[in-house]
């Protein structure tokens, strides 16, 4: 790989390989396709994430393996709306068992990313009882404090990264027309970030309002996996932010 090319790490969910979209229609290949038409060369690495609230662990561990110059996060819905729920699913030595978030009392338990017992592969809106379940952690406010620890967790990767020279991007999550708490969570999440990233000066782009205008093309028929025309909008977000940092790096190197 030529030394000149730009380090791209992109940390997110089941959209960076998802399955029912062409490779090069997926929005990291449509990033690096549309940067390459402006002459810039990147080199691409993809890691996924299943606990939300992992992601400190999980990214740190990743970039002190390999050179990182742009590091950009995916806000995953699942998992934070899963965190948000008044009862959550386990599976411990392939049993299925539930408890009550400990978040009601206290703080949550954070566990490995790649060893916890926490179900978070199934599906936000799953017959009535998780919906109910949902709507419970809602009026419980356990959606904001989910919202509160993963903020802290996002400022320790902020501090990270600078310390690392490494430019940070966040985005968050689209609307989703399968379950009526999760977009309802989705939409608190995207306000939030938006309000506290942008005054930490850390890039974060919004595109919860333009799924939620366009989730006929934007999303599949099950509401919640993005389309290709969903992949093909998140790219075009993607690319302007990178092109914004690399301007501002090329005026940091003149002065």
């Amino acid at each position: 790989m030529e030394s000149s090319a730009i380090n791209i790490s992109i940390l997110g969910g089941c959209a960076l390989a998802q399955k029912d979209i062409h490779n090069e229609l997926r929005f990291p290949t449509i990033l690096k396709t549309q940067l390459s038409e402006e002459n810039i060369k990147i080199n691409l690495s993809l890691f996924s994430y299943t606990d939300i609230l992992a992601l400190e662990e999980k990214v740190i561990k990743k970039i002190k393996k390999e050179k990182t110059d742009i590091l950009i996060i995916h806000i995953r819905p699942q998992p934070f709306n899963i965190r948000g729920k008044f009862i959550l699913k386990q599976s411990i030595n392939n049993k299925i068992s539930y408890k009550i978030n400990n978040l009601i009392t206290g703080t949550p338990t954070i566990y490995s990313d790649s060893d916890h017992p926490l179900v978070f592969n199934d599906s936000p809106k799953k017959g009535k009882f998780e919906e109910l379940n949902g709507k419970l952690g809602r009026l419980l406010g356990l959606h904001k404090k989910t919202a509160k620890v993963l903020l802290k967790k996002i400022y320790a990767i902020q501090k990270y990264c600078t310390g690392n020279e490494i430019e940070l991007i966040v985005f968050g999550s689209p609307s989703q027309k399968n379950s009526s708490f999760a977009d309802a969570n989705n939409f608190y999440l995207d306000s939030f970030l938006q309000e506290h990233l942008t005054a930490a000066a850390i890039h974060y782009i919004s595109c919860y309002h333009e799924f939620k205008l366009n989730y006929t093309t934007f999303l599949h028929q099950d509401g919640m996996h993005l389309s290709s025309q969903g992949h093909a909008f998140l790219g075009r977000l993607l690319v302007k932010e990178v092109l914004i940092i690399l301007d501002d790096k090329k005026i940091i190197l003149q002065q």
